[in-house]
């Protein structure tokens, strides 16, 4: 079997993604009365800018993420979440529970980055939790950001309950370890070369 200088970095791609450390998980609660959006219920698309909306005394709800990839999950069952669903407009009878959230870049207008939803709407938050629990969605940042996060209404004083999302960073080599990496990919290249013209 001949190894080709090519497949050497192929090799060393998949090594290092095997042993890049990931960053930890993060844990974030949206508290269905403090966090919509105005232009609810309209679903926007990713890119689309919306009007965030915050009754909570210390503003919006907002992480700031490196660049990279993301998976959310629903965090149901992990000690640091509060929420497994929200009612909204907790007057009210019938189907009004469910599970759905939106991220926005705060820092590129309010653009729309990721909208889930685990669940339609259901007559009871066991029904609309049970919907949403195997919820999972990804998003890439290309730069470090500032992200809204909220839930789907724009009358949030009468919701109860929320949604608590787990943030997970998927691993991404560093700039550091690239050039490591193509430095030890490399050198087994130049000494295949080295040998051809001997």
């Amino acid at each position: 079997m001949t190894i080709r200088p090519r497949s050497t970095w192929a090799v060393a791609l998949l090594a290092l993604a095997a042993v890049a450390p990931a960053r930890g998980d993060e844990i974030v609660n949206i508290d269905a009365n403090h966090y919509g959006y105005q232009e609810s219920p309209v679903i926007p698309s990713v890119g689309e800018a919306v009007s965030p909306i915050s009754t909570a005394p210390g503003g919006f709800l907002q992480r700031t993420l490196t660049a990279g990839v993301y998976q959310i999950s629903n965090a149901v069952g992990d000690p640091q979440a509060l929420y497994d669903a929200f009612k909204f407009n907790q007057a009210t009878s019938g189907e009004t529970w469910t599970w759905n959230f939106l991220i926005t870049n705060a820092d590129d207008g309010n653009k729309a980055v990721l909208f889930g939803n685990g669940s339609g709407l259901a007559a009871t938050q066991a029904d609309a939790a049970a919907n949403a629990a195997g919820y999972v969605g990804y998003f890439t940042l290309t730069t470090t950001s500032t992200l809204n996060f909220m839930i789907s209404d724009y009358a949030v004083g009468d919701n109860t309950g929320g949604v608590s999302l787990r943030i997970t960073p998927l691993a991404v080599p560093e700039p550091a370890a690239l050039a490591m990496m193509a430095l030890g990919a490399l050198l087994p290249a130049v000494a295949l070369a080295r040998r051809r013209s001997a």
